[in-house]
């Protein structure tokens, strides 16, 4: 117990437990900045799904689907007028990304059955007469509870690769209004 206890022996201490810090924090940036680490690993023994930095890239790709997607053909009615065109997802780290991606251009809301960030400003329910984008995952595959009596067909599906692997797979449905824009305006 007093060995444990002497200035050598805390200092040797204090320096293992640095390095190995620094060892750690350096195996994780490569991780994160190449795939330089991922290639080392067989591909049967690499579950994407474990592996948080597949939840950080692609997100040029999914960004670039959402904004097709909100201008394109969905973001005009049959008459050729411009719809409210909303964001969703069904987790609020989705929708947080989500909302920094687009810098909520469309609005995001987040309509999950549990609480987040966004009922605190008033973003849980998306309007009745806005069409919804809906951004899910593999990871999380369900649609968003709030979502529940529209009518959502599966718009796209993005897949992501890292390292010439599919590391996610996000899928961008279209939720139709609850109310008619049409029918609103003739109220």
């Amino acid at each position: 117990l007093n060995i444990l206890a002497s200035p050598l022996c805390i200092r040797a201490l204090f320096v293992g437990g640095a390095a190995l810090s620094a060892v750690v924090f350096l195996v994780a940036h490569v991780h994160a900045r190449s795939t330089a680490l991922l290639r080392l690993i067989p591909a049967g023994q690499y579950d994407p799904r474990a592996d948080m930095v597949n939840e950080l890239v692609g997100w040029d790709r999914v960004r670039a689907s959402v904004a097709q997607a909100s201008t394109g053909g969905l973001g005009v009615s049959p008459n050729g007028t411009a719809r409210n065109v909303v964001l969703a997802s069904n987790h609020y780290s989705l929708c947080g990304r989500l909302f920094f991606e687009t810098a909520d251009a469309p609005a995001v809301y987040c309509p999950t059955a549990r609480r987040s960030a966004f009922d605190f400003f008033e973003r849980h329910s998306p309007p009745a007469d806005a069409t919804v984008l809906a951004l899910t995952t593999d990871i999380h595959p369900e649609m968003p509870a709030g979502l529940e009596g529209r009518t959502c067909n599966a718009a796209e599906s993005i897949d992501i690769e890292r390292g010439g692997r599919r590391v996610a797979r996000y899928f961008l449905r279209s939720c139709e209004p609850l109310v008619s824009p049409e029918l609103r305006a003739s109220r």
